[in-house]
C-alpha cells in the first residue's frame, strides 16, 4: 500500500512505467526491474495482491460488484426503470427516487443502453453503460 494512493492508481502507474521502458521486454530490462525491487527490499520473487491487479474479492462478487465496484444492473431494476418511464416519462429524479444508490445520470444512462439493445435487458453491464 502506498498512502494517498488507490489500487488502481499504483497499477496504472505500474503498466505505464512499463510501456514507457519496456522494463520486463528483455532479459536486460528484467534485470534492471529486478535490480530496482531489490535496492527497496523487495523479493524478485514478489507479486503483487489481488487488489491491487484489479481482481475482484469475494464480497465484490457476492454483492454483484465488478472490478471497478460498481453494482451491477439487475433484472428488477431494468423493470423499475421501465415502469418509471412509463409513469413519469424522462423525468429521471423521479425514477432514480425509486432505486436506492443510483442517480439520476446513471439511470438515464442505463435506459438508453436499455433501447439501444431493443428494450431488452442487458444482465452483464454496469453502471458505466
Amino acid at each position: 500500500q502506498l498512502p494517498g494512493r488507490t489500487p488502481d492508481g499504483v497499477r496504472n502507474r505500474w503498466h505505464r512505467l512499463q510501456r514507457r521502458h519496456g522494463l520486463g521486454e528483455s532479459s536486460d530490462g528484467r534485470r534492471a526491474l529486478e535490480n530496482l525491487l531489490a535496492s527497496f527490499g523487495v523479493d524478485k520473487d514478489w507479486v503483487p495482491p489481488a487488489e491491487a491487479l484489479g481482481a475482484a474479492s469475494d464480497d465484490e462478487q457476492a454483492y454483484g460488484k465488478g472490478a471497478d465496484n460498481r453494482i451491477k444492473w439487475s433484472v428488477e431494476e431494468d423493470a423499475i426503470i421501465y415502469e418509471g418511464v412509463r409513469m413519469h416519462g424522462c423525468k429521471w429524479r423521479q425514477i432514480s427516487a425509486e432505486l436506492p444508490g443510483r442517480s439520476d445520470s446513471s439511470v438515464r444512462n442505463r435506459w438508453r443502453r436499455l433501447e439501444k439493445d431493443g428494450g431488452r435487458p442487458v444482465e452483464s453491464a454496469d453502471e458505466s453503460e
